[in-house]
């Protein structure tokens, strides 16, 4: 029984066939090129299409390629393509679950931060792995950094998301460790140094238990283990 694929060169093809399938031989090499060539003819960089199979072999078979990208540029987009060469995984996010959700998510964030300057689009193109991110912890880093950050409307772009990215224990750490308010400068530097000073993340939430338990009424700290509870 012959296992392996159709390919019909004269049909329009998905180019989100996974890229495990296997194929071998003639047919391999013909369906790895009609890949690279659907890429190419919407204007992905060589580079990118060039290590299409190497570094990026599970993109979604969910989607239509043009599809996606009709998407974003209707979600306001400027560039759909340098947004999915800097976070290929974006290809596999759902509008309706995903993406659409983040974008008012962070848009309200910009309300909650004063912020009117630019968008959430703006935003995520500045960082667009801030999509990998669950909605929960974009939210409690936000929170966090509202009351613990001087002049939040002052943030870019760049800034904002790159804080937004951070894990809420080295936030949570760097504001209870300080005797002053985080700065748009120098923010993510001194966020950074907390990354440094605990191995694990298992470490960072001992610490913060331990502050917890000396301090039950702060209300970080309760919001914090509300929505990530210490296993029994």
């Amino acid at each position: 029984m012959n296992d392996q694929p159709n390919i019909n060169q004269d049909q329009p093809q998905d180019p989100f066939v996974d890229l495990r399938t296997s194929v071998s031989g003639e047919q391999s090499v013909l369906e790895l090129q009609r890949r690279k060539d659907s890429f190419t003819d919407l204007g992905f960089s060589d580079e990118f299409v060039s290590n299409l199979s190497e570094k990026y072999p599970k993109l979604s078979t969910e989607h239509n390629l043009s599809v996606k990208l009709k998407d974003l540029t209707d979600a306001g987009f400027e560039n759909p393509v340098a947004l999915i060469e800097k976070f290929p995984a974006i290809l596999g996010l759902s509008f309706k679950e995903n993406i659409t959700p983040k974008l008012e998510l962070v848009a309200d964030i910009l309300d909650l931060y004063d912020i009117n300057s630019y968008t959430a689009n703006q935003v995520f193109e500045s960082l667009p792995p801030l999509f990998g991110l669950k909605r929960a912890r974009i939210s409690m880093t936000a929170r966090i950094l509202k009351d613990h950050i001087n002049e939040p409307k002052s943030l870019m772009p760049r800034q904002l998301a790159s804080l937004l990215i951070q894990a809420p224990e080295n936030i949570l750490i760097s504001v209870f460790k300080s005797d002053s308010k985080l700065s748009a400068a120098n923010a993510v530097s001194r966020i950074g140094g907390i990354k440094k000073s605990y191995k694990t993340k298992e470490d960072k939430r001992t610490f913060l238990s331990d502050l917890f338990r000396r301090n039950p009424k702060d209300k970080l700290l309760r919001k914090y283990f509300n929505t990530y509870p210490m296993k029994e």
